[in-house]
């Protein structure tokens, strides 16, 4: 009898354990801003929903270009 009281404690340990976990990890939400990475170098590429702007940043499609407060890179013309 005492076995199976501490076999349920244990499966419910266990069991509170995975809910606590899978609970914490369903909130992380990764962060998107409008923009955040530079394109300006070969190849000009961008991650997965971003397209490179004209100045070199890239652009978090749909996003509204004036939430970007960074400043663009340098073109790194010749003096």
């Amino acid at each position: 009898m005492k076995l199976r009281n501490h076999l349920r404690l244990v499966v419910f340990v266990v069991a509170a354990l995975g809910a606590l976990a899978t609970g914490s990890l369903g909130c992380f939400e990764l962060k998107k801003p409008p923009c955040a990475f530079s394109c300006a170098e070969p190849p000009h590429r961008c991650p997965e929903n971003y397209s490179c702007g004209d100045d070199g940043l890239c652009y978090r499609d749909g996003a509204d270009p004036t939430l970007c407060s960074l400043i663009p890179p340098a073109d790194g013309g010749t003096d």
